[in-house]
């Protein structure tokens, strides 16, 4: 597991109906990040990273992380327990917004601002194959998005979006 330093942040496309069965880049939104490290094959390195770890992934409910204190984050990764129980804490940090980043994850909001069209709702740490969001309805359904995207994915660096 390495430090979080490049997460990608986005929004998901509704209605879900619509985007049902696509793949991620047509069910989400990736905001521009501003920083070259973003745009030299970052996203297609993190889908190979999650072709190759695929028998790994799971999903899993982080209960004391929520929004307005109902939904909590649903957190994809392929680490085993130990591992995955030390990225909670991390994920903690981001949510107190104590995390340095390459670009700012906008993981929590000033009070009154949630909602807003262009906040994110769904963050990608390109670097160890992990995606959250408190959106339990498209969390459900990630798995799909993933899949058809990853039959795209070849082994080496190309365009799959």
């Amino acid at each position: 597991m390495k430090q979080p330093w490049l997460i990608q942040r986005a929004r998901i496309n509704k209605p879900y109906n619509i985007f049902k069965g696509l793949k991620m880049s047509d069910a989400v939104h990736f905001d521009y990040m501003g920083s070259s490290e973003f745009e030299w094959g970052a996203l297609p390195k993190a889908f190979r990273y999650l072709k190759q770890h695929y028998h790994k992934i799971h999903i899993e409910r982080i209960e004391i992380l929520t929004k307005d204190g109902l939904q909590p984050l649903r957190v994809l990764s392929v680490f085993e327990q130990d591992d995955f129980l030390e990225y909670c804490k991390i994920l903690q940090q981001l949510y107190d917004n104590k995390l340095q980043l390459q670009e700012p994850a906008r993981f929590v909001f000033p009070n009154g601002s949630e909602g807003v069209r262009h906040n994110p709702d769904l963050w990608w740490d390109l670097e160890n194959g992990v995606i959250w969001s408190f959106d339990k309805k498209f969390m459900t359904r990630i798995m799909d998005h993933l899949n058809e995207s990853l039959k795209l994915v070849k082994d080496k660096e190309e365009d799959i979006l």
